[in-house]
Protein backbone atom coordinates (compact mmCIF):
# COMPACT_ATOMS: atom_id res chain seq x y z
CA UNK A 1 0.00 0.00 0.00
CA UNK A 2 1.19 3.50 -0.49
CA UNK A 3 2.63 5.58 1.89
CA UNK A 4 0.87 9.45 1.41
CA UNK A 5 2.73 12.15 3.18
CA UNK A 6 1.56 15.97 3.19
CA UNK A 7 4.07 18.84 2.92
CA UNK A 8 4.74 22.44 2.29
CA UNK A 9 5.71 22.97 -0.94
CA UNK A 10 7.97 25.65 0.31
CA UNK A 11 9.94 23.28 2.61
CA UNK A 12 13.15 21.71 1.49
CA UNK A 13 12.31 18.25 -0.35
CA UNK A 14 14.03 15.01 0.90
CA UNK A 15 15.20 11.84 -0.51
CA UNK A 16 11.96 10.51 1.90
CA UNK A 17 9.41 12.00 -0.24
CA UNK A 18 8.94 10.01 -2.84
CA UNK A 19 6.92 10.46 -5.63
CA UNK A 20 5.99 14.72 -5.14
CA UNK A 21 2.62 16.52 -6.45
CA UNK A 22 1.73 19.55 -6.32
CA UNK A 23 -1.71 20.13 -5.70
CA UNK A 24 -2.61 23.53 -5.69
CA UNK A 25 -5.09 25.21 -8.25
CA UNK A 26 -2.89 28.26 -8.05
CA UNK A 27 0.96 28.64 -8.38
CA UNK A 28 2.60 29.99 -5.08
CA UNK A 29 3.44 32.79 -4.25
CA UNK A 30 6.99 33.73 -4.40
CA UNK A 31 8.07 30.60 -5.36
CA UNK A 32 10.26 30.43 -8.97
CA UNK A 33 9.09 27.66 -11.41
CA UNK A 34 12.52 26.28 -11.76
CA UNK A 35 13.31 26.02 -7.73
CA UNK A 36 10.14 24.00 -7.46
CA UNK A 37 10.91 20.49 -6.96
CA UNK A 38 8.28 18.31 -7.41
CA UNK A 39 7.22 15.15 -10.19
CA UNK A 40 3.97 16.58 -11.00
CA UNK A 41 1.43 18.95 -10.73
CA UNK A 42 -2.56 18.17 -10.63
CA UNK A 43 -4.84 20.72 -10.46
CA UNK A 44 -8.05 18.96 -11.39
CA UNK A 45 -8.30 17.34 -8.25
CA UNK A 46 -8.01 20.49 -5.92
CA UNK A 47 -11.28 22.08 -4.69
CA UNK A 48 -13.36 24.14 -7.21
CA UNK A 49 -12.62 28.21 -7.79
CA UNK A 50 -15.89 28.45 -5.85
CA UNK A 51 -15.04 26.54 -3.09
CA UNK A 52 -11.86 27.76 -2.17
CA UNK A 53 -12.74 31.15 -2.23
CA UNK A 54 -15.73 30.64 0.21
CA UNK A 55 -13.37 28.37 2.70
CA UNK A 56 -10.74 31.41 2.36
CA UNK A 57 -13.28 33.96 3.33
CA UNK A 58 -13.00 32.35 7.12
CA UNK A 59 -11.25 29.25 7.31
CA UNK A 60 -11.83 28.39 10.84
CA UNK A 61 -15.50 28.69 11.02
CA UNK A 62 -16.12 26.93 7.12
CA UNK A 63 -13.56 24.06 8.20
CA UNK A 64 -16.11 21.32 9.08
CA UNK A 65 -18.21 22.26 6.19
CA UNK A 66 -15.80 22.30 3.92
CA UNK A 67 -14.42 18.73 4.16
CA UNK A 68 -17.54 17.64 3.56
CA UNK A 69 -18.06 19.94 0.32
CA UNK A 70 -14.98 18.82 -0.93
CA UNK A 71 -15.34 14.98 -0.21
CA UNK A 72 -18.11 15.23 -2.68
CA UNK A 73 -16.52 17.11 -4.87
CA UNK A 74 -13.94 14.20 -4.83
CA UNK A 75 -16.47 11.71 -5.09
CA UNK A 76 -18.04 13.49 -8.57
CA UNK A 77 -14.72 14.22 -10.25
CA UNK A 78 -14.29 11.68 -12.84
CA UNK A 79 -10.40 12.17 -12.86
CA UNK A 80 -10.33 10.99 -9.15
CA UNK A 81 -10.18 7.31 -9.26
CA UNK A 82 -7.63 7.36 -12.37
CA UNK A 83 -5.55 9.56 -10.12
CA UNK A 84 -5.77 7.18 -7.22
CA UNK A 85 -5.02 4.40 -9.37
CA UNK A 86 -1.54 6.33 -10.50
CA UNK A 87 -0.28 6.82 -7.11
CA UNK A 88 -0.92 3.15 -6.07
CA UNK A 89 2.10 2.74 -8.15
CA UNK A 90 4.23 4.38 -6.15
CA UNK A 91 5.52 3.13 -2.21
CA UNK A 92 6.11 6.64 -1.36
CA UNK A 93 3.70 9.40 -2.61
CA UNK A 94 4.09 13.35 -0.62
CA UNK A 95 1.04 15.80 -1.59
CA UNK A 96 2.48 19.28 -1.65
CA UNK A 97 0.55 22.40 -1.12
CA UNK A 98 1.56 26.19 -0.56
CA UNK A 99 -1.34 26.47 2.30
CA UNK A 100 0.33 27.72 5.90
CA UNK A 101 -1.42 25.32 7.68
CA UNK A 102 -1.20 21.92 5.85
CA UNK A 103 -3.42 19.66 8.36
CA UNK A 104 -6.42 21.99 7.71
CA UNK A 105 -6.00 22.10 4.21
CA UNK A 106 -7.43 19.74 1.58
CA UNK A 107 -4.32 17.62 1.31
CA UNK A 108 -5.63 15.80 4.75
CA UNK A 109 -8.89 15.41 2.98
CA UNK A 110 -7.56 14.01 0.22
CA UNK A 111 -5.31 11.22 2.20
CA UNK A 112 -8.67 10.23 4.08
CA UNK A 113 -10.93 9.62 0.59
CA UNK A 114 -7.53 7.88 -0.53
CA UNK A 115 -7.72 5.79 2.68
CA UNK A 116 -11.78 4.98 2.13
CA UNK A 117 -11.73 4.43 -1.49
CA UNK A 118 -9.35 1.23 -0.97
CA UNK A 119 -10.78 -0.14 1.98
CA UNK A 120 -14.50 -0.49 -0.40
CA UNK A 121 -11.70 -2.48 -2.61
CA UNK A 122 -12.88 0.38 -5.71
CA UNK A 123 -9.52 1.18 -6.26
CA UNK A 124 -8.47 -1.74 -8.79
CA UNK A 125 -4.78 -1.62 -10.00
CA UNK A 126 -4.46 -2.97 -13.26
CA UNK A 127 -0.81 -4.17 -13.38
CA UNK A 128 0.78 -5.28 -16.42
CA UNK A 129 0.28 -9.36 -17.03
CA UNK A 130 3.97 -11.22 -17.10
CA UNK A 131 4.88 -12.75 -20.01
CA UNK A 132 6.88 -15.81 -20.65
CA UNK A 133 7.67 -16.63 -24.11
CA UNK A 134 8.96 -20.56 -25.11
CA UNK A 135 11.32 -20.54 -27.93
CA UNK A 136 12.66 -23.73 -29.37
CA UNK A 137 16.35 -23.68 -30.93
CA UNK A 138 17.08 -23.19 -34.83
CA UNK A 139 17.83 -26.12 -36.61
CA UNK A 140 20.54 -28.40 -35.99
CA UNK A 141 22.87 -30.50 -37.83
CA UNK A 142 20.89 -33.51 -37.11
CA UNK A 143 17.64 -31.85 -37.61
CA UNK A 144 18.78 -31.47 -40.72
CA UNK A 145 20.06 -35.28 -40.99
CA UNK A 146 16.52 -36.43 -39.56
CA UNK A 147 18.14 -37.83 -36.10
CA UNK A 148 17.07 -37.97 -32.78
CA UNK A 149 19.47 -35.65 -30.97
CA UNK A 150 18.44 -35.95 -27.30
CA UNK A 151 21.77 -34.46 -25.68
CA UNK A 152 24.06 -35.02 -28.04
CA UNK A 153 25.21 -31.17 -28.41
CA UNK A 154 25.48 -30.75 -31.87
CA UNK A 155 25.92 -27.10 -33.45
CA UNK A 156 23.02 -25.12 -35.30
CA UNK A 157 23.08 -25.11 -39.43
CA UNK A 158 23.02 -21.76 -41.24
CA UNK A 159 19.26 -22.21 -41.97
CA UNK A 160 18.99 -22.42 -37.90
CA UNK A 161 20.89 -19.45 -37.16
CA UNK A 162 18.99 -17.25 -39.89
CA UNK A 163 15.57 -18.99 -37.82
CA UNK A 164 17.26 -17.62 -34.48
CA UNK A 165 17.71 -14.23 -36.06
CA UNK A 166 14.39 -14.23 -37.53
CA UNK A 167 12.51 -14.98 -34.03
CA UNK A 168 14.99 -12.24 -32.36
CA UNK A 169 13.67 -9.92 -34.99
CA UNK A 170 9.79 -10.78 -34.35
CA UNK A 171 10.15 -10.44 -30.99
CA UNK A 172 11.60 -6.94 -31.42
CA UNK A 173 8.59 -5.83 -33.41
CA UNK A 174 6.02 -7.08 -30.86
CA UNK A 175 7.71 -4.72 -28.41
CA UNK A 176 9.16 -7.50 -25.94
CA UNK A 177 11.62 -6.27 -23.18
CA UNK A 178 12.44 -9.18 -20.79
CA UNK A 179 14.45 -9.27 -17.52
CA UNK A 180 15.58 -12.70 -17.98
CA UNK A 181 16.38 -15.70 -19.74
CA UNK A 182 16.67 -19.53 -19.56
CA UNK A 183 18.61 -21.88 -21.71
CA UNK A 184 20.03 -25.39 -21.42
CA UNK A 185 23.54 -25.94 -21.76
CA UNK A 186 23.30 -27.44 -24.94
CA UNK A 187 24.88 -25.62 -27.64
CA UNK A 188 22.54 -25.62 -30.17
CA UNK A 189 19.51 -23.79 -27.27
CA UNK A 190 22.63 -21.03 -26.03
CA UNK A 191 23.58 -20.32 -29.49
CA UNK A 192 19.77 -19.50 -30.45
CA UNK A 193 19.23 -17.52 -27.70
CA UNK A 194 22.53 -15.25 -28.20
CA UNK A 195 20.94 -14.64 -31.97
CA UNK A 196 17.50 -13.69 -30.42
CA UNK A 197 19.31 -11.08 -27.52
CA UNK A 198 21.69 -9.65 -30.56
CA UNK A 199 18.69 -8.75 -32.26
CA UNK A 200 16.28 -7.64 -29.83
CA UNK A 201 19.24 -5.36 -28.22
CA UNK A 202 19.12 -6.86 -24.79
CA UNK A 203 22.44 -8.92 -24.38
CA UNK A 204 22.91 -7.62 -21.13
CA UNK A 205 20.30 -9.09 -19.51
CA UNK A 206 20.92 -12.27 -17.14
CA UNK A 207 21.08 -15.53 -18.31
CA UNK A 208 20.50 -18.74 -15.91
CA UNK A 209 21.50 -22.16 -17.42
CA UNK A 210 20.76 -25.72 -16.37
CA UNK A 211 20.64 -28.76 -17.56
CA UNK A 212 16.76 -29.21 -16.61
CA UNK A 213 15.92 -27.76 -19.82
CA UNK A 214 18.36 -30.20 -21.84
CA UNK A 215 15.90 -31.77 -24.44
CA UNK A 216 14.84 -34.73 -23.89
CA UNK A 217 17.30 -38.06 -23.61
CA UNK A 218 16.09 -40.71 -26.35
CA UNK A 219 18.75 -43.61 -25.10
CA UNK A 220 19.67 -46.12 -27.70
CA UNK A 221 17.78 -43.88 -30.30
CA UNK A 222 20.08 -41.09 -30.19
CA UNK A 223 22.08 -40.76 -33.40
CA UNK A 224 19.38 -43.11 -35.51
CA UNK A 225 18.03 -41.59 -38.35
CA UNK A 226 14.23 -41.59 -37.90
CA UNK A 227 12.65 -42.42 -41.34
CA UNK A 228 14.89 -44.75 -42.93
CA UNK A 229 15.61 -46.69 -39.79
CA UNK A 230 12.70 -46.31 -38.09
CA UNK A 231 10.62 -49.49 -40.09
CA UNK A 232 13.59 -51.68 -39.50
CA UNK A 233 14.12 -50.80 -35.78
CA UNK A 234 10.60 -50.00 -34.29
CA UNK A 235 8.56 -53.28 -35.33
CA UNK A 236 9.24 -56.09 -33.84
CA UNK A 237 6.44 -59.12 -33.66
CA UNK A 238 4.01 -56.03 -33.79
CA UNK A 239 5.56 -53.92 -30.79
CA UNK A 240 6.39 -50.66 -30.91
CA UNK A 241 9.92 -50.50 -30.27
CA UNK A 242 9.75 -46.84 -28.23
CA UNK A 243 6.59 -48.76 -26.19
CA UNK A 244 10.00 -51.79 -25.24
CA UNK A 245 12.38 -48.69 -24.63
CA UNK A 246 10.04 -47.07 -22.29
CA UNK A 247 8.67 -49.87 -20.02
CA UNK A 248 11.24 -53.15 -20.77
CA UNK A 249 13.41 -53.77 -17.63
CA UNK A 250 16.63 -54.00 -19.52
CA UNK A 251 15.69 -50.04 -21.34
CA UNK A 252 18.77 -47.76 -20.76
CA UNK A 253 15.30 -45.32 -20.79
CA UNK A 254 13.51 -46.20 -17.35
CA UNK A 255 11.49 -49.02 -15.54
CA UNK A 256 8.11 -49.75 -15.92
CA UNK A 257 6.25 -48.07 -12.81
CA UNK A 258 5.04 -50.23 -10.01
Amino acid sequence: MVKILLKRIYEEPSEADGYRILLDRLWPRGLKKEDAKFDEWRKDITPSKELRQWFHEDKDRHWEVFQGRYGMEIKQNPDFIPFLREIEKHPVVTFLTAAKDVQHSHLPILKRSHRGFRKKQIIKIKRPMKSIVLLRHGESIWNKENRFTGWTDVDLTEKGVAEAYRAGNLLKEKGYVFNKAYTSYLKRAVKTLNCVLDRMDQDWIPVEKSWRLNEKHYGSLQRVEQERDRPKVWRRAGLDLASQLRYSPASPIGRRPS
